[in-house]
């Protein structure tokens, strides 16, 4: 973490977003700390506390009315890696728990990504209701997605997740007038963001996505213990990383 001042002796290797070094980190007080749980594998708290911060965020959106007074009803997730993936199922939970026991449908979610294999994954298909292959940097074919899944005026909530640069303008125009659009993605230019409501001409909510937030770790934890779909599809992709913790313990 870049907030963390660390004295570096040694690399010993460097592999799959790991680095096993010789070094002393100091850690502040105002810097949190995460407890890894004993029935959940440190690869896989690795893997996902990263993204751990979004976990409440959406919670937090999809909980509070929009102007109008009513909850966030349709969700236009673009990138459907880990951040993406979790978000939705975070918002399917809610369906569960929040929505449900009020008499609301479910949230309508469409989803995209450049990728075909991860738009036709099992995750993908779990959680949204309509998903395709799209280019996020494109507007035309982002407003022709959503006029195909019955979203022409946009969606309530536009989450853009997708590692690609250039998204802003699309993730705006896909949100509708009082809607909010939030970007979780580190390739966010965020002057372009603010900018984009006036290129789409729409009053929208541009919110940028923060890599803390009260009670994340435990979110997401708890979010893998209720959602055995989502766990065993982040323990398929950490198997890369528990493989290196297993040598760097050994090693």
């Amino acid at each position: 973490m870049s907030c963390i001042p660390l004295s570096l002796g040694a690399v010993r290797s460097f592999e799959y977003e790991v680095a096993f070094v010789e070094g002393t980190a100091v850690l502040a007080g105002s810097v949190p700390m995460a407890v890894v749980p004993s029935d959940l594998s440190d690869a896989l708290c690795l893997f996902s506390i990263d993204i751990s911060s979004l976990v409440p965020q959406v919670e937090r959106l999809m909980t509070e009315p929009l102007p109008g007074g009513n909850l966030p009803a349709t969700v236009y997730v673009q990138g459907c890696g880990k951040s993406g993936v979790a978000a939705m199922a975070a918002i399917r939970r809610l369906d569960r728990t929040h929505r449900a026991p009020r008499g609301l449908p479910p949230v309508k979610i469409l989803a995209s990504d450049a990728s075909p294999e991860v738009v036709a994954g099992d995750a993908v298909q779990r959680y949204a209701d309509a998903s395709a292959v799209a280019d996020a940097s494109d507007c035309l074919s982002t407003l022709d997605l959503l006029g195909a899944a019955g979203l022409g005026g946009g969606a309530d909530v536009v989450l853009a997740c997708t590692t690609a640069p250039g998204c802003e303008t699309s993730a705006v125009l896909a949100t509708r007038p009082r809607g909010v659009a939030v970007f979780f993605s580190m390739s966010t230019s965020f002057g372009r963001a603010a900018l984009a409501s006036d290129i789409a001409g729409k009053d929208v909510s541009v919110r940028v996505g923060a890599g803390l937030a009260d009670g994340m770790d435990a979110a997401m934890f708890g979010l893998l213990r209720d959602d055995a779909a989502l766990r065993a599809h982040f323990e398929l992709q950490a198997e890369g990383l528990a493989v290196l913790l297993g040598k760097g313990a050994s090693g």
